[in-house]
C-alpha cells in the first residue's frame, strides 16, 4: 500500500509543481495538497 500512495503523492506534487509554474496565483493551492500529502504520511 505505501508504493501506492508514494506514487500518487509523486504525482500530485508534480501536478502541483506544473500548475504553480504556469501560474503563481494558485501557490496556495500546491501548499494545500502538499500539507494534505503530509497528513497522509503522517498515518503510516
Amino acid at each position: 500500500m505505501v508504493p501506492m500512495r508514494l506514487a500518487a503523492a509523486g504525482i500530485m506534487i508534480a501536478g502541483a509543481n506544473l500548475v504553480t509554474r504556469s501560474n503563481p496565483t494558485v501557490v496556495q493551492r500546491s501548499f494545500n495538497i502538499s500539507d494534505v500529502i503530509h497528513k497522509l504520511y503522517s498515518f503510516e
